[in-house]
Formats: structure tokens, sequence, C-alpha cells
């Protein structure tokens, strides 16, 4: 039979070696948990420099068809939360850009339009590709991305 010295030293053996594990897995845990930042902070760069630097306009619409986002710089200032209409040149409600975007945003199909537009600056128009794409949350519609393309030299070439 264990005497009570014995039984004390066993027991604070034990809670050292489980100090030791927790402390362990304290630091493993703290590690990965570094590395998954770091590598969220790169891969959150990378897509941050993509959109920023595309050749083409990048627009992200809420369902209310409001723009929630534009890469452009300067230019686009104040284009947050208005509707992307205004952006359209596209003002009428049953437009033909408009119905697309509603369809895209009510089945989740893609759609791409061809329309002219006023240029993001407001110095005239252009002629834009645009490629509207759902975002979905658990297969749920919850806005669109828009890429716009001018192709406007494009479209003189061919008249």
């Amino acid at each position: 039979v264990p005497n009570v010295h014995d039984r004390w030293q066993h027991d604070h053996s034990e809670l050292r070696h489980d100090r030791r594990f927790i402390a362990l897995v304290h630091e493993t845990h703290g590690q990965a948990t570094l590395e998954l930042r770091q590598q969220l902070a790169q891969s959150l760069a990378r897509w941050r420099s993509l959109v920023e630097n595309a050749p083409v306009i990048v627009l992200s619409v809420d369902p209310d068809l409001r723009v929630a986002f534009v890469n452009t710089g300067a230019e686009t200032e104040g284009l947050v939360g208005r509707p992307v209409r205004d952006l359209l040149g596209d003002t009428a409600p049953s437009s033909p850009a408009r119905t697309a975007l509603l369809r895209t945003l009510g089945t989740g199909e893609p759609a791409t339009l061809l329309l002219e537009a006023p240029t993001i600056g407001g110095r005239g128009r252009s002629w834009y590709r645009v490629r509207a794409g759902a975002v979905k949350e658990k297969s749920r519609v919850t806005g669109l991305t828009l890429i716009c393309v001018d192709v406007t030299d494009a479209r003189k070439t061919c008249d």
C-alpha cells in the first residue's frame, strides 16, 4: 500500500507531465494559429493585388443592385452605395441590362452584356462587355460580381 508521501509524489509527477503536455499543445496551437494567420494575410494580399491591378473594372453589387465595391482608383470615389444602373447608364426599370442582372440574382446563372455606358470618370461614353456572376453563400445568391472590359477600341475597329 503506497504511503501518502509516495502518492503525493505520483500525483505531482502526473500533474507536471500534464502541464508539459498542455504547454506543448498550447505552443503547437499557437504556432498553427500564427501560420494560418500568415497564410490568410498572404492570400488576402494576393487577391487584393489581383483585383486592384486588374486591367478591367471589377464591381461587387448587393442584392438591391447597389455598388458595394469597385476596384479602380480615385475616379471611383462616391460610387459605393449608388445603384449600378447609374454606372451602366441604364435608368429604365425594364432595361435589358437590369433584366439580365436580376435573372443572375434569381438563378445564379452568369450573364454577359454588351452595352454603352458613361466612363467611370464621366468624360464621355464607352462600350463595355460586362460579365455578371453570382456571389453565393451556402448556395444562396447574395450579390453579383461584375467584370467590365472596355471594348470601345475593338468596336471602332470592327465598324
